[in-house]
């Protein structure tokens, strides 16, 4: 008896041994929690949210249109109505690559940038949405954005011809396309002032909205940059530029300097276009009791244009 109970204490000892150790308990993670999105959602209108509004543009360009797409920056004075996390302009396709919102005092505060599609899109992503690292305080302040585009399919934003092997760059913004070309709040609402630089690549002109005040010339990259004029307030599907080897005619005497450009070799041939316009500035002029409100009026004779 003795001798089996031995036995079975050593057989129990033996399987006590062989058997695998307790498993510890799981620990189990709770479900992470996502931060909840500082951006204020799309609006049912298709508008902007609101509590920012621009005050001034300064946009810098890099055109040549001999390529697919091109490089950009826009300052953007600002004001801010309470602090916020998260600015919501418009952009399409456009790749962001640094953007950040510079504060009156110089302090700068970095943001990371996303499209997204606005309520009852009919496709594509149209609101470009900032969310900064830390709140933006109310009062005024500036966003800063660099990015590059590709230039446009069809006729609107900026979008390129090639006419008899040369190739130029057009803009049709009306109503909504001004997004195509800069991040913006392209809204007619807003009218403010903007101040345009264009650099292309050498052999090539640049016209925008205002006269031209200052032209730079980089022998090393040989790249020009057109300085403009600021404008009087206007909204962002106004804004227009050409880039190109253009040639330019200069117009008759008038209430403002009228000039017309055209493609390579064309432009003679707007002699009596300049000509009525010229007067037509005079005519609309008396006829409504206001001056035309520019300094100038360049006459842009493009070879496909839809509007």
């Amino acid at each position: 008896m003795r001798r089996q109970m031995l036995v079975f204490a050593c057989l129990f000892a033996a399987f006590a041994c062989a058997a695998p150790a307790p498993r510890p308990a799981e620990v189990v993670e709770p479900p992470a929690v996502e931060a909840p999105d500082p951006a204020p959602p799309p609006r049912d209108d298709g508008r902007l949210p609101g509590g920012v509004a621009p005050r001034e543009y300064r946009i810098e360009l890099t055109l040549d249109p001999r390529k697919k797409d091109f490089l950009g920056r826009v300052d953007i004075a600002i004001r801010v109505e309470k602090e916020t996390r998260a600015i919501v302009l418009h952009g399409r396709d456009t790749e962001v690559r640094l953007a950040s919102a510079r504060l009156a005092d110089g302090k700068k505060i970095w943001a990371k940038a996303r499209l997204r599609e606005a309520a009852r899109s009919k496709g594509g992503a149209e609101e470009l949405v900032l969310v900064f690292e830390e709140p933006v305080p109310a009062g005024e302040a500036t966003l800063e954005i660099e990015y590059s585009a590709p230039f446009a399919k069809g006729l609107r934003g900026i979008y390129r011809v090639q006419e008899r092997g040369d190739y130029y760059a057009f803009t049709q913004f009306e109503p909504n396309d001004a997004r195509r070309a800069f991040p913006c709040f392209d809204e007619p609402g807003f009218k403010v002032p903007f101040q345009v630089n264009i650099t292309v690549p050498k052999g090539n002109i640049a016209v925008a909205n205002m006269p031209e005040a200052k032209r730079r010339i980089e022998h090393q990259s040989e790249l020009v940059t057109f300085e403009f004029e600021k404008s009087p307030p206007m909204p962002t599907y106004l804004v227009a530029l050409g880039v190109g080897p253009f040639d330019v005619l200069e117009g008759p005497p008038g209430p403002v300097p009228t000039r017309m450009v055209a493609v390579k070799g064309k432009a003679s041939l707007g002699k009596l276009a300049l000509t009525a316009a010229t007067e037509q500035v005079q005519i609309l002029g008396d006829y409504f009791g206001r001056a035309y409100p520019y300094p100038k009026l360049d006459i842009v004779a493009v070879p496909n244009f839809a509007a």
